[in-house]
């Protein structure tokens, strides 16, 4: 497993590592993750906007679910669930240029997993940084 480890505020450390899902549009967290009882994971990645653009976002969580871009929370949900995908929805203010989303995803028990998704724009993602095609 290969990790790509950074500097997240001065003397923290946070390791990362890139994840390709097996189910469309689903990330399954307890199935890599041990111990995966009463915690929490983030997943980052980076968007690039042509302009400034409001996007929707839609995902879903089993359990909670903070969304964050750009250092900004735009969305939180404290909830036990299952995962459905696109249970939630939010707008997304992109920027011009380079956009970093953070999703929190907390767990009580049982499942634990996550989705994402833009679907009103096309995307393209080299090395899991994507970019918003006009």
């Amino acid at each position: 497993m290969v990790y790509t480890e950074v500097e997240w505020e001065p003397g923290v450390k946070r390791r990362w590592r890139k994840i390709t899902s097996a189910k469309h549009g689903e990330i399954d967290l307890a199935a890599m993750f041990d111990p995966n009882t009463d915690v929490v994971a983030y997943a980052y990645c980076r968007i690039d906007s042509p302009r400034d653009l409001n996007v929707r976002a839609t995902f879903g969580s089993n359990d909670g679910i903070d969304v964050i871009l750009n250092g900004s929370r735009v969305f939180s949900r404290r909830a036990k669930r299952n995962l459905t995908l696109d249970e939630d929805e939010a707008l997304l203010g992109l920027k011009k240029g380079e956009n970093h989303l953070l999703l929190r995803i907390d767990q009580g028990k049982a499942g634990w997993g996550f989705s994402f998704r833009l679907p009103d724009v096309v995307t393209r993602s080299p090395d899991h940084k994507y970019r918003i095609v006009d």
